[in-house]
């Protein structure tokens, strides 16, 4: 495959890997709202149910659409590295917003914009090139 092509899929790759997660996180914001707010579970228990949607959605898409990953003999080693990501991914956005705001003095909504967009490109790598990697 020539590297023009492989840019190409990329690109798609990586555009899929950005509808697949805010597709994933609108319908966990849409769970923690639904469930809270109209059905009044408590929003302990509704934010953990809503993260487990937003996880088994992102992973679905992600597996099934952006990298058209199609082994499902893989799926509990694959689900259980990306959950692994997605456990470090928090302990490095609070390092990330530690920097960003306490010490460089950025606003923190912005810096959570920028540290959502460098996991957007760091997750991308992993998920492409180790977890459902060709």
């Amino acid at each position: 495959m020539e590297f023009g092509q492989q840019k190409i899929i990329l690109g798609k790759q990586f555009f899929r890997f950005i509808i697949s997660g805010g597709t994933a996180a609108f319908f966990s914001l849409l769970a923690l709202y639904l469930l809270t707010n109209i059905f009044h579970v408590w929003y302990l228990i509704s934010s953990a149910t809503a993260f487990l949607v937003g996880f088994v959605l992102a992973f679905s898409l992600q597996k099934f659409w952006s990298f058209q990953n199609k082994h499902w003999h893989l799926v509990p080693r694959q689900a259980t590295i990306s959950l692994v990501l997605v456990g470090l991914n928090f302990f490095i956005n609070v390092g990330l917003m530690y920097i960003l705001v306490d010490k460089l003095h950025l606003h923190y909504f912005f810096s959570q914009f920028l540290v959502y967009g460098f996991f957007a490109v760091f997750d991308f790598f992993i998920y492409k090139f180790v977890i459902f990697k060709a």
